[in-house]
């Protein structure tokens, strides 16, 4: 029988606790990723490092970094050169280029910013990632 309209309505069940995240968790939560990319740190300039970061036409001034945002930026390594032979490059890439944009800026040519900064994003995006997983309120494991 529905209630009587001057009766307010009953109340709602109290929501479930949350499950509390061990502070243990949270550190292996940042700890795992900083160990599995820690020997970056070591390396100096790898790979493409040395034609992005050292030889970059674009990367010496960041009045350059909105260049960044066109699809051509990959070719800030290759000095053009690839586009001009016309190979096709289709590595798009702004937002590490912009990191290593203001590295450069306050940093230069000394290499050990550049993979700790990376080390940390990784760290970063897996508390974001466990943080998601935590809101659509899956259960600690599966976070």
């Amino acid at each position: 029988m529905p209630a009587p309209a001057d009766q307010p309505p009953p109340p709602e069940a109290p929501a479930q606790p949350e499950a509390r995240v061990p502070r243990w968790l949270w550190a292996l939560l940042v700890l795992a990723p900083l160990l599995a990319y820690a020997s970056a740190l070591q390396n100096g300039f790898v790979s493409d490092d040395n034609p992005v970061i050292r030889d970059g036409r674009l990367i010496g001034s960041l009045r350059n970094l909105p260049k960044l945002f066109l699809h051509d930026a990959l070719f800030n390594s290759l000095h053009g050169e690839a586009l001009a032979a016309g190979m096709m490059v289709d590595t798009y890439r702004p937002l590490p280029l912009a990191t290593f944009f203001v590295e450069h800026a306050l940093f230069g040519l000394w290499p050990l910013p550049y993979p700790a900064t990376s080390v940390l994003l990784h760290a970063l995006n897996v508390l974001l990632l466990f943080l998601v997983g935590r809101r659509l309120s899956l259960p600690l494991p599966a976070a």
